[in-house]
């Protein structure tokens, strides 16, 4: 191949009439052939150089909607996250709220045991003054009768009709009272 150089340096041999034809026209076919050559890759690798250019412009493309891409999915994520620790303070803040609730309900209801606990004391304890004091009136009953056994005895009138001691009186009387 031909370089520059080489048409720069390139001497012709005299002729009669000046260059020798042949030899001109032998280099400048050389020559054509050379440039057509350099013309075709020229022209090849200007259309390489175009097909890369746009490879290049639709990488750019890519890139710019990847990046966009990109910061919309980080915004869209914040924003999730946001909404999801929204919901998690709502649901933990109603929770709370309820949990307070049954809270003071379950207080009521403890208030409320407790005083029919403390009612249930008292008319036990009243109760059972009532029932010391009626044990302690038999008792004391008891202790009045006489210890012999004739005088407990039943009596029967003309009529066939028993006559029932002081003693029969008050076990009828503790039946009634129980009843």
């Amino acid at each position: 191949m031909i370089t520059p150089v080489d048409l720069e340096n390139k001497e012709f041999g005299k002729a009669f009439r000046g260059y020798d034809i042949d030899e001109v026209e032998a280099f400048l076919t050389e020559l054509a052939k050379d440039y057509a050559k350099i013309y075709r890759e020229n022209a090849s690798l200007k259309d390489k150089n175009a097909i890369l250019t746009d490879a290049i412009e639709n990488y750019k493309d890519m890139e710019e909607t990847m990046r966009s891409a990109i910061i919309s999915a980080q915004r869209t994520s914040e924003e999730i996250l946001k909404n999801a620790h929204d919901q998690a303070d709502n649901i933990v803040n109603e929770a709370k709220v309820r949990a307070a609730e049954e809270i003071a309900k379950a207080d009521g209801r403890i208030d409320a045991l407790n005083r029919e606990c403390a009612e249930i004391e008292g008319k036990s304890s009243l109760l059972r003054a009532k029932l010391k004091t009626v044990l302690n009136t038999y008792i004391g009953m008891l202790d009045e009768f006489p210890e012999s056994s004739e005088e407990t005895k039943v009596v029967r009138i003309a009529n066939d009709t028993p006559v029932v001691s002081d003693e029969t009186k008050i076990m009828e009387k503790i039946e009634i009272e129980d009843k």
